[in-house]
């Protein structure tokens, strides 16, 4: 991604910014008493996308055995929970707390250890973890890849969770988190949520929402650069497990 691109891209993240800041949500009897207002909150808030961005390249023949080569960031949305929306989920994922929707379900958990058991197949090398808050997330940084010492990172929470002063600075970090040069060969992890990379505002990257489980491959360039490989979904990493 050229600077002018990320330019354009940080004047876009203040357009957002200045609009959570003069939007008023509609107030409900239960918010009087809160004074935290969530961008999910806001009437109609949306993502704005670049056309055509210049920092996708994607590889046609995209696999798990790819990753073998490390270097490359792996952003991969927890695996399945339970159905759950809105500002009490929201208050328990900015915590950490474990709760219905907050943390994997018994075919999440199941989903994690497939993820970790090829890893070790394959002997794909895992380096530095980065974990959003919440508990699902963190279940999938320790349990998929076998990580106790992760990094939580409040920048990789979903957009509806964020605060409305906080979306500028938290999609700034989230840039460098996937274009930072990564020390020694192995692969940099950041678990997070369906929309982290939609909130970015990027078109196509990834084409659809990541679903969970999935896994968005990128090629760190440094300088706030990066290229966007593709993604690869739960089923692959399942089939494989299955073939060994």
């Amino acid at each position: 991604m050229h600077m002018k691109n990320f330019s354009l891209l940080l004047f876009l993240l203040s357009l957002f910014f200045l609009h959570g800041c003069t939007t008023k949500p509609q107030e409900s009897d239960s918010d009087k008493n809160r004074s935290i207002t969530y961008w999910g909150e806001l009437d109609n808030f949306g993502i704005g996308f670049l056309d055509n961005p210049n920092y996708i390249e994607l590889k046609e023949d995209l696999s798990i055995n790819d990753l073998t080569d490390g270097s490359y960031v792996l952003l991969t949305r927890h695996t399945t929970r339970d159905p759950a929306e809105g500002p009490d989920l929201w208050a328990l994922d900015r915590n950490g707390t474990p709760g219905v929707g907050a943390s994997l379900n018994k075919q999440g958990i199941k989903e994690a250890e497939t993820i970790h058991r090829v890893l070790k197949t394959l002997n794909i090398p895992i380096g530095e973890v980065y974990s959003s808050p919440t508990h699902r997330t963190t279940q999938l940084a320790r349990i998929g890849f076998g990580s106790s010492d992760f990094t939580e990172k409040i920048e990789l929470i979903y957009q509806p969770m964020m605060r409305i002063e906080e979306k500028a600075l938290f999609d700034v970090e989230l840039i460098r988190l996937l274009s930072a040069p990564i020390k020694g060969n192995g692969n940099r992890v950041l678990t997070a949520h369906n929309n982290t990379l939609e909130r970015l505002g990027i078109q196509g990257v990834p084409t659809v929402r990541l679903q969970q489980g999935d896994t968005a491959v990128f090629k760190p360039l440094g300088h706030y650069s990066f290229k966007y490989l593709g993604t690869i979904e739960i089923g692959e990493w399942q089939a494989l497990s299955a073939e060994r």
